[in-house]
């Protein structure tokens, strides 16, 4: 049987019963009736009943018989389906479970709030939503939790990345190096990497950029050759590498640190673009500079990141409304991955030097765009982000935590206590409902974020999309059909990078060799109930591919599956 449906579909359940017996047997095979599906048997004139009926089978010694329930699941969640066959000589019976998925296309948001409380200034909190919801939501799929931690930097969930090129290598480097003492990782992989990138590097210490950029606002950012922006990202992927034990080599390491460094200083004047200068005043934060140059880059940080202890970064304020064109939206924002990176790096800086009261500015803004699963928008944004969330609170340790937390919701209130003993414990509390009024009460001291995850299914999308997807049955026979997904972008230009999630039908499996070779289409994998498609950029004119589906499990009255296209650094 398949592992997972959806609500409403007909699942025929397959039993094959062996006769291990040295005579032929009597068997009555049985699937009992439960409030989580309905028994289903086929009339002789092809009605059908709801009701659950034994069968009888006689099977020869040494043969097999396959007995079929046909049934409906009514429940959500993972119920049982436990078969038994009985004889007056010997029984046997087997359990499995199957997952049931509500109808409709699945949504999410968070509600966080950042709570601060210091005793030598306040020592209460309260913030109040209202929680707005479409009208059209799937009956039973809607579910909620309430998530108190003082570990403002905890990640549930990793989210997929398809970065390329040269700048993939310089941030894969970093990676690796910071998780060499977690897990091996091989020298030599990060030998080639850090060769592989010195081979770049131009006579002034700047580098040449080698592949190509999926997302549209790193495009136009100052990324190119030659660039301050660039040269700041492989230093410091550079420099963190200084440490190793391979630092002799082909290439004088060291050697290429420094006119890297020379680069960036002579440049600093010269940037405008404000990923660019945040990343280099942090690189060189890192660094031995002059007082001269310690001074500019302390004015920077003054000037463009916060005035009047509001946050002015120029893309910042530019962050988008999910879904602008929505019939429904959460009525909060969430910014786009070079928001959160602009961010990041300047809570680094004002961390390495020691500027707390701004930086926890910057903190409770990363904390408000975050995900209901801790992540942000994609992986390269989730891990500066992290990271800078990590440094900041490591340094910036509150002279202990005393807080009670209170979330009212108009059925009940729930109570969280954070304290020395369970401050690095994530408190949650699960709701079957999703309360339609949230009001966040905080009293004592420490640093603690409080959030609401909404989960739920609609009965369709909410508004206008960017991109116009069609998709046509090729081929289409009882046990397998060919599905031809054909994509344009509506808007000017092109994309950026794009996922496609294709839904799997119950009871069928994609075969992804199917797809083949297809221009722009870098990856393909399964996931679940669903296909990812990743392709380069999706342009005017329509971009399609071939997928073929063939039948594993029999499953009946299927229900609508859905092709679910977003830009991956403008969802």
């Amino acid at each position: 049987m398949p592992t997972s449906v959806v609500r409403g579909e007909y699942v025929v359940i397959q039993a094959d019963i062996f006769n291990y017996l040295p005579t032929n047997t009597t068997v009555l095979v049985t699937l009992p009736a439960s409030h989580e599906y309905m028994n289903v048997v086929i009339d002789s004139d092809g009605s059908e009943i709801l009701t659950s009926e034994d069968q009888k089978q006689v099977i020869s010694s040494n043969e097999q018989a396959v007995v079929h329930f046909p049934i409906i699941p009514s429940g959500l969640g993972t119920i049982d389906i436990e078969v038994s066959a009985r004889s007056t000589m010997a029984a046997d019976a087997e359990r499995r479970q199957l997952h049931v998925q509500a109808e409709g296309v699945p949504n999410e948001f968070s509600v966080p709030v950042f709570i601060h409380l210091d005793p030598t200034s306040t020592n209460s909190f309260t913030k109040s939503f209202n929680i707005t919801l479409p009208s059209d939501i799937v009956e039973g799929s809607s579910r909620a939790s309430i998530r108190v931690t003082a570990r403002v930097y905890i990640l549930r969930l990793a989210s997929s990345c398809q970065l390329a090129g040269f700048r993939l290598t310089a941030f894969v480097l970093r990676v690796f190096h910071q998780a060499r003492g977690i897990i091996f990782v091989d020298k030599h992989v990060l030998q080639r990497a850090v060769y592989w990138l010195l081979s770049h590097q131009n006579t002034d210490g700047s580098f040449n950029e080698f592949g190509h950029v999926y997302d549209v606002q790193m495009r136009m950012t100052s990324f190119g050759d030659h660039s301050p922006g660039l040269t700041a990202f492989v230093l410091l992927a550079l420099t963190e590498n200084t440490d190793a034990d391979w630092m002799t080599g082909p290439y004088d390491i060291l050697g290429a640190i420094n006119k890297a460094k020379d680069f960036l200083i002579g440049s600093f004047d010269r940037i405008y673009d404000e990923l660019s200068l945040l990343l280099t005043c942090y690189v060189l934060l890192g660094m031995p500079n002059s007082s001269e140059l310690e001074e500019k880059i302390l004015t920077v940080l003054k000037t463009r990141v916060l005035r009047n202890n509001e946050i002015v970064l120029g893309r910042v304020n530019q962050t988008n409304q999910v879904n602008s064109y929505s019939r429904w939206g959460t009525g909060y924002t969430r910014a786009r991955p070079i928001d959160i990176q602009l961010t990041s790096y300047a809570l680094l800086s004002f961390t390495a030097r020691g500027l707390f009261q701004e930086g926890l500015e910057l903190l409770s803004w990363l904390t408000h765009q975050r995900n209901p699963y801790g992540g942000f928008v994609s992986t390269q944004d989730t891990i500066v982000a992290l990271q800078a969330m990590t440094e900041f609170v490591k340094h910036y340790a509150p002279s202990g935590y005393d807080m009670h937390v209170l979330v009212r919701t108009e059925q009940s209130p729930f109570h969280f206590e954070v304290n020395m003993n369970n401050s690095q414990v994530l408190q949650s509390h699960g709701l079957s409902y999703i309360p339609k009024e949230l009001t966040f009460e905080a009293t004592g001291h420490g640093l603690v974020v409080a959030e609401l995850d909404v989960f739920f299914n609609a009965e369709s999308d909410f508004g206008e999309s960017a991109f116009d997807v069609s998709t046509v049955l090729l081929d289409d026979y009882l046990n397998s059909f060919k599905l031809m997904i054909c994509t344009r972008y509506r808007l000017a230009g092109e994309s950026g990078m794009v996922v496609q999630e294709v839904g799997i039908p119950s009871g069928f499996a994609p075969d992804v060799t199917s797809i083949g070779n297809v221009a722009g289409l870098k990856r393909v994998e399964q996931r679940g109930r669903f296909l990812d498609v990743y392709i380069d950029r999706v342009e005017r004119n329509s971009m399609c591919y071939t997928v073929m589906f063939d039948r594993r499990d029999k499953v009946a009255h299927s229900q609508t599956s859905y092709v679910i296209t977003q830009e991956y650094y403008e969802p």
